[in-house]
């Protein structure tokens, strides 16, 4: 009864309400004040809040938990980790650290891996032919390997302190008169110094025969390279008085030029081109007691052009051996040429220093290929669990397989290479050294600008001798900038330098204009340079002058 009066009363009121509110001279809130009726925000309780739960089973309500009611439920907690600052510094240190991960594994790691496994690859067993296939030799007229003669090894047993000297020079090409020059630069001694030439040492040149007498007279060696084998096979049937000697209209002209070489040498010559070794073999030097540079601890082989890695020296084919520049990492097949059709090529140093590396740090080469059954039974013989463990365990040498030391020859246009297990001899240069005459004011600016620009075709600053003089090269300062007095104006050049690959060129011309300089010319084929194929692009330094970098195909 009393629900049902208060219900009436409030029907009455706004009854009233709405009769008053049509008329004149009371505002809205004094209605409201007037009739009692209260804003509705105020009458707004939220009593949901006070509510207690029940759960479906009919017992106390506990919540879940990612019930959002609950202060301490996951998507409470995690709202209010997001929003905290600490973890927004950790989640960008996360973010950076990502990213760097990602360019170290992009820009290093991967490229490493890749180039790891392409090396690997042709060793495996079963992948292809691999080196299994190049484990047989050729036919070679002559003597495939030679010992060195004990007495000359500097520090054995003729030579206790150490005073003797092996000389290795480059390919000579009939140039004798360079060929004294640097004879006399280095104090050459035959009664205590062995010069060993890497092959090559005839044609092209103007004296050939001359350079042969000069060895002989020294008595220096030297490998048989493709020249040398050239004559001596060509020797079979041209060194007869009776036969002309032919044109280049009417054979090849490297047939023809072999032809009239043949007809300047005497029987001293051609004895001495025949007892040219494939490879001359060098024991490890006793006194190099520290391993790596400058000493080389290891047994050293000298020959022209290359050598397949894991192939015996008697399994080695000579003719690679005497043209080779480059090998497929997938088969281990060796090319004459830089790069095949097939696009899998590598320079046959690179796999050799992979190699040679390898085993040098220990490093398993299980699995490789092998030779002979006699090798095969070698590696499945039983070993005791002292020599499994010994085996697993890097050791500084591997017991089954030494590292060796390859010195060489051949390719002039991969420039100077230094390696750890490979040494490239540069051809005899005919130009010693040049100057560019710089500025006095900018002659630190271009030292700088020759330092970054030069790095790709491997010039480094070698020497500085004195303020404003600089010496750029590889393993010689080819390349001097001296400083001219002040106030002297220089005057502009053009200088080319050769460069290993097209690689090299691309980075000598981004290199160059980093480090100051305008571009001149961007990297690409130059077909009216050249009849072969001329790639080279183009940079103007700080003072003007014109530099190129140059790879000259065949």
């Amino acid at each position: 009864m009393t629900q049902k009066l208060g219900q009436e009363q409030v029907e009455e009121k706004e009854t009233q309400y709405e009769r008053t509110s049509q008329g004149p001279g009371l505002d809205t809130r004094q209605r409201m004040n007037t009739y009692g009726r209260k804003p509705l925000i105020d009458q707004v309780t939220n009593g949901w809040r006070g509510d207690v739960k029940i759960s479906e089973e009919g017992g106390d309500y506990e919540p879940g938990f990612c019930d959002i009611e609950d202060e301490g439920s996951c998507p409470n907690v995690s709202r209010d980790i997001v929003r905290s600052r600490r973890f927004r510094r950790m989640l960008a240190l996360v973010a950076v650290a990502a990213i760097l991960a990602y360019y170290a594994w992009q820009a290093y790691l991967r490229p490493r891996l890749l180039e790891d496994w392409e090396f690997k690859e042709g060793f495996i067993s079963g992948r292809g032919n691999g080196t299994y296939g190049m484990a047989h030799s050729g036919d070679f007229d002559g003597t495939a390997i030679k010992d060195i003669d004990v007495a000359l090894v500097p520090g054995g047993k003729a030579d206790h302190e150490g005073k003797r000297r092996l000389v290795f020079i480059g390919d000579i090409h009939g140039c004798k008169k360079e060929l004294l020059h640097l004879l006399d630069k280095i104090d050459f001694d035959s009664a205590k110094d062995h010069l060993i030439a890497t092959g090559d040492v005839v044609s092209k040149g103007p004296d050939s025969a001359g350079v042969l007498d000069e060895l002989i007279r020294i008595g220096a060696e030297s490998v048989r390279g493709n020249h040398e084998d050239r004559l001596v096979e060509a020797a079979k049937t041209m060194l007869d008085d009776d036969v002309d000697v032919p044109s280049a209209a009417t054979t090849s002209k490297g047939y023809s030029k072999d032809a009239a070489l043949l007809k300047q040498m005497k029987p001293r010559h051609m004895r001495y081109l025949y007892d040219m070794p494939l490879m001359l073999r060098i024991p490890a030097l006793p006194l190099a007691k520290h391993p790596g540079k400058p000493h080389i601890a290891e047994e050293i082989t000298v020959i022209h052009a290359g050598l397949v890695p894991h192939v015996p020296l008697e399994k080695q084919d000579p003719y690679f051996v005497m043209n080779m520049r480059s090998i497929d990492h997938k088969t281990h097949v060796p090319s004459a040429l830089h790069e095949t059709k097939k696009g899998n090529s590598k320079p046959w140093f690179n796999i050799w220093n992979w190699y040679q590396d390898r085993i040098d740090r220990g490093r398993s080469v299980d699995g490789f290929h092998v030779y002979s059954y006699a090798e095969w039974l070698g590696k499945q013989a039983p070993h005791g669990w002292f020599e499994k463990v010994r085996h697993v365990l890097p050791s500084k040498h591997n017991d089954k397989v030494m590292p060796q030391v390859a010195v060489y020859g051949h390719d002039s246009k991969m420039g100077l290479q230094l390696h750890r297990w490979t040494t490239y001899i540069t051809e005899t240069m005919t130009i010693n050294h040049f100057f560019l005459r710089a500025s006095h004011a900018n002659v630190s600016a271009l030292a700088k600008f020759y330092t970054t620009a030069l790095k790709p075709i491997g010039y480094t600053l070698i020497i500085q001798p004195a303020p404003g003089l600089y010496g750029f090269g590889s393993d010689y300062p080819y390349f001097w900038l001296k400083a001219l007095e002040p106030g002297e104006t220089p005057v502009s050049t053009h200088t080319a330098f050769n460069a290993p690959d097209h690689k090299a060129v691309d980075d000598f011309w981004k290199l160059a204009q980093e480090a100051g300089g305008k571009d001149e010319g961007a990297p690409g084929l130059r077909h009216d340079y050249s009849v072969s194929p001329y790639y080279a692009a183009f940079v103007r330094d700080l003072d003007g002058n014109v530099i190129e970098a140059v790879c000259l195909g065949k």
